[in-house]
């Protein structure tokens, strides 16, 4: 199968609502992200952004459907149990597209949500603006550096709300000039 590099963005737009249609039975929460979101003309891949439900048992956390659902696309890297899995989503019986899913909890989904929106100029003006702030992500989170605090970041508006950022200026199709 061949992988395709970039898709016009109402191509990719019903791709990506194709993965939210078969990920949000199993998921608390699911939204796209990337390119996608910043409504960029050409995209290069569907990045999702997604809460699974998870299921106590006894060995652990158990996200049984969730997984069974990604785990029938070929694997690039990572597992479904993870923070991050890409994927190859197909397209037709000799196509793919690239498909990169983060996984995340309530209490970092706004941090995630802001960093995998991008774009990537705008997360490193943003990852620079915080670390002036005292701040520093780490393994999906955003941690303050005086006393290792987690901060908890529930929606993209609490990060924006932290970095003292006019949210309403940055609208996702405004993220790229950065």
């Amino acid at each position: 199968m061949n992988t395709i590099p970039h898709l016009k963005l109402y191509q990719a737009e019903l791709l990506a609502q194709q993965v939210l249609n078969e990920l949000q039975p199993h998921c608390e929460r699911i939204e796209i992200a990337g390119s996608i979101r910043r409504k960029k003309p050409m995209c290069g891949d569907i990045e999702i952004v997604c809460i699974p439900k998870i299921r106590p048992v006894s060995t652990g956390l158990f996200v049984d459907d969730f997984a069974a659902t990604i785990l029938q696309w070929p694997k690039v890297r990572g597992e479904p149990d993870g923070r991050y899995t890409q994927r190859l989503y197909p397209i037709d019986d000799t196509h793919n597209f690239k498909l990169d899913i983060f996984i995340c909890e309530p209490a970092n989904w706004g941090y995630i949500y802001f960093i995998r929106t991008g774009s990537a100029s705008f997360s490193a003006w943003a990852a620079r603006r915080w670390k002036k702030a005292g701040y520093e992500g780490q393994q999906g989170q955003l941690v303050r550096l005086m006393d290792k605090k987690v901060m908890e970041l529930r929606e993209e508006a609490d990060l924006f709300k932290l970095l003292k950022i006019d949210m309403h200026y940055l609208d996702p199709f405004n993220r790229e000039w950065m």
